[in-house]
């Protein structure tokens, strides 16, 4: 009798092991069956919407400094260049020529027969010898190459003073002088101005003179130069080209006739070789303002443009009317017609920028 009470119980723990994890397992059911039921019926949040911007009706105005460089050809007329010569007989000895070698009064290049000559820039070149007391265009001109080099001499004859300026160049430049007693042109090489840039040698060491020789060329000098297809729409006010890292003035109409200037333009580099490209010699410049213009850097949608260079903008309400003188990244630089102080801000409003006219 026992063992049907004690088959009852464990029957009864046993159904009792066997609910207990259903229920768990019915209850977890629920909840993940009502989780999913929730995400399902629930509806996505709507973002809150973006605020559309308004349109820009306005930019402001930046001031700034403008040298309107410009990239433009140079057309240089030139006159051919006498040569560097020498009336020396004898052996080249020794020859420092090269091609692209500036050379300048007072200076030595060369030695005939172990002598240096001495590079002189006279007016005229020297044919005889001048002993004390000559006179003549030679004889000045001689006297003023020695003044350019700084010797304290005066007047147009040869004296003493003038010997002895002359036996000092000599010695600078390690020649003999025990027989100095006159000018003589066996002991110079003649330049045709102070400052010369070889275009080429002639002769080099070994080469016999026999007197009256061509030692080098020298290029062509410039006597008038002007800007090919010259940009009428640039800003007012003084201009200046640049060439070889110099600067030269430069007329409104784009010439070169001063002489100082040409004479400057002769001794660049960029010259020496364009003259023996072709003639007129090309060169290319960078042409700008002297002193910088003050200018309204703007968007181009904000001039009402009459021509490619004129236009009107409003600026501040008020309309103004501008020249249209270059552009950069997308912004129009412009400076007013009249004296008129830059605006705040100019209008991009097209209904605005019809007040123009």
């Amino acid at each position: 009798m026992n063992t049907t009470k004690e088959t009852t119980t464990a029957v009864g723990r046993t159904t009792r092991q066997r609910v207990v994890p259903l229920l768990v397992l019915t209850l977890v059911a629920a909840i993940g069956l009502g989780f999913a039921a929730g995400i399902i019926v629930a509806p996505p949040r709507t973002p809150t919407p973006l605020t559309t911007p308004g349109a820009i009706s306005s930019s402001p105005v930046v001031v700034q400094e403008y040298g309107d460089a410009r990239t433009v050809t140079l057309n240089v007329m030139s006159n051919p260049s006498p040569p560097l010569m020498a009336t020396t007989p004898g052996l080249v000895t020794a020859s420092s020529c090269a091609p692209g070698m500036t050379v300048k009064s007072g200076q030595s290049m060369l030695s005939v027969d172990g002598q240096p000559l001495l590079a002189l820039a006279t007016s005229v070149p020297l044919w005889r010898e001048l002993p004390v007391q000559s006179t003549g265009k030679d004889a000045e001109a001689v006297i003023n190459a020695l003044k350019d080099l700084g010797a304290d001499i005066q007047g147009k004859t040869i004296t003493t003073s003038v010997i002895t300026a002359y036996h000092s160049r000599l010695k600078a430049i390690g020649a003999s002088t025990a027989s100095v007693t006159s000018i003589d042109p066996d002991t110079i090489l003649w330049l045709p101005a102070r400052e010369v840039t070889i275009a080429s040698c002639e002769v080099s060491v070994g080469t016999e003179l026999a007197g009256r020789s061509t030692i080098a060329t020298v290029p062509a000098q410039a006597n008038y130069a002007d800007i090919k297809d010259l940009p009428r729409d640039g800003a007012d006010g003084a201009r200046q080209v640049i060439i070889d890292g110099v600067t030269l003035p430069i007329d409104d109409e784009g010439h070169i006739t001063d002489a100082e200037t040409l004479a400057t333009l002769s001794s660049l580099p960029a010259f020496a070789q364009a003259s023996m490209d072709s003639s007129p010699a090309t060169l290319t410049a960078t042409w700008e303002l002297v002193d910088t213009a003050t200018v309204w850097m703007i968007p181009p949608s904000s001039i009402s443009a009459g021509s490619p260079t004129l236009g009107c903008v409003i600026g501040d309400g008020n309309p103004i009317n501008i020249r249209i003188i270059g552009s950069q990244l997308g912004q129009s630089f412009v400076v007013p017609i009249e004296d008129t102080a830059p605006p705040a801000e100019v209008s991009l409003d097209p209904a605005k920028l019809s007040q123009c006219g």
